[in-house]
């Protein structure tokens, strides 16, 4: 488990943001925030996140995100649901992945950025008027800015790295087997794979399925990689082929009629019922 009581860290992410002003998260590898500073939400996503709906697409666009940035190992900078600019970044531990840094809610103080901005925010009950007060309260920044800012998280990321202030607590092996294959979705994470990862036998593999999720490994493995998947077509506008390779569904039939069995409709479906309960949001 990840272990972030160290002073070197806090103080370093406490001095990141007296210099940007950028909020700066860490979360870990399940996706969910285990520090941020500061600890409150900027005026505009406090606001939003009211609405149970608009938190619930937060944490979907950031999950989103992280999986991307898992599977590539490398940083991702992008626009989250509501249109702020974002960039998150992977922490190592030992060479492995153990959390995500993510710096956000930035904004550019330009009018087309602003429009776009409450056109999504009206959809949640906040009026044109109340989108700018509390848009104008944010702190912008130009491009320039915000690829310097993330250039500095980077020397930062190698510096938490080389001087260890992260630390992992060993976990048992039915936490490391679900955290593996949390952490490789996209790759081999066949029964002869992981017995030769862990060092454990079919039978004793078998056991910690079932004695641990209660599942086979097929089964957790297949509803994992679904769940991700449709995480994946609510909170981005990737093809869906792409978001089914994502997770490692590499024949697209196969990906279909799984997504079909548990969601009585095919991915694409699936995305176009979505987008029509956008628009008849949007009109009333």
């Amino acid at each position: 488990m990840l272990d972030l009581k160290n002073a070197g860290l806090t103080e370093l992410l406490h001095d990141f943001y007296t210099l940007t002003g950028l909020k700066l998260c860490i979360f870990d590898t399940d996706f969910e925030e285990c520090a941020s500073t500061p600890i409150k939400l900027y005026p505009f996503c406090a606001r939003m996140r009211e609405n149970p709906e608009f938190e619930r697409r937060c944490h979907s666009c950031d999950a989103a995100h992280m999986q991307t940035c898992r599977r590539t190992r490398k940083p991702v900078q992008y626009r989250c649901h509501a249109g702020l600019t974002e960039y998150l970044a992977p922490l190592y531990y030992e060479g492995v992945i153990v959390a995500f840094i993510c710096i956000g809610q930035a904004t550019n103080g330009r009018d087309a950025e602003l429009n776009t901005i409450a056109a999504y925010a009206a959809q949640f009950g906040i009026d044109e008027e109340e989108c700018r007060s509390l848009y104008n309260m944010q702190l912008h920044y130009s491009p320039d800015e915000i690829k310097a800012a993330c250039n500095i998280l980077d020397a930062c990321i190698s510096h938490i790295y080389h001087q260890r202030m992260l630390e992992v607590r060993n976990l048992d092996t039915a936490q490391q087997i679900e955290k593996y294959i949390n952490d490789n979705i996209a790759w081999d994470l066949s029964i002869e794979h992981l017995c030769a990862h862990f060092s454990v036998s079919r039978a004793e593999l078998y056991q910690i399925f079932h004695t641990s999720f209660n599942s086979s490994v097929a089964d957790y493995i297949r509803s994992k990689r679904i769940s991700m998947a449709e995480q994946m077509i609510r909170s981005t506008a990737m093809q869906i082929s792409e978001i089914a390779s994502n997770v490692g569904f590499y024949d697209y039939n196969y990906f279909s009629k799984v997504f079909h069995r548990k969601f009585g409709c095919s991915p694409r479906e699936y995305r176009k019922k979505l987008e029509s309960g956008s628009e008849a949001a949007d009109k009333k």
